[in-house]
């Protein structure tokens, strides 16, 4: 009785063997389903990429719309607050901060600060926490600290404050 819980009556089979005989059907079909869609797809965007590159080219070739295109680039710079303006250079900063260019990094937190509007003191903090991150991951600490702090704090505060985070992380 006890052998007739784990097989089949009609084949004298294990249920598990069962199990496992059309489980594994199932998963290698659903395998080969996928793989034979993922290479069609790569495919066909390997076909978008290319005809589109080859529009590209032909629009860029010195052609007034690229012209127009790049002026359009250079009036939204342009058109850009003095806190967007900073917010693009701590962006800047942040992508050579992760590639380890951590004296770009400074000179762009340092453009940030330069540019970001004094009533702005969160964005501040962040730019001058950024910059001291640079300056600890490229081991200047005495730069750091002869450094002006951020307006209204003192540098024994930031201090404090450094060692009570203990990281040396940036802030996106």
């Amino acid at each position: 009785m006890a052998l007739s819980k784990y097989t089949s009556n009609a084949t004298g089979i294990p249920k598990w063997q069962i199990a496992l005989a059309v489980g594994g059907t199932v998963a290698a079909t659903a395998g080969i389903y996928y793989f034979l869609i993922r290479d069609s797809s790569k495919k066909g965007s390997q076909t978008k990429t290319q005809s589109k590159k080859s529009r590209d080219s032909t629009v860029s070739g010195g052609s007034p719309a690229n012209e127009a295109e790049s002026a359009g680039k250079a009036d939204d710079a342009a058109n850009l607050t003095p806190l967007e303006k900073a917010q693009a250079c701590k962006n800047k900063g942040n992508k050579y901060f992760k590639g380890g260019k951590f004296s770009e990094a400074i000179n762009c937190y340092d453009q940030a600060i330069e540019m970001c509007p004094p009533e702005n003191t969160v964005d501040l903090s962040t730019f001058y926490q950024n910059r001291a991150a640079a300056y600890e991951q490229q081991h200047s600490h005495p730069e750091a600290l002869s450094r002006p702090s951020a307006p209204g704090i003192p540098n024994d505060e930031v201090a404090e404050g450094k060692e009570a985070s203990g990281s040396s992380s940036i802030i996106p």
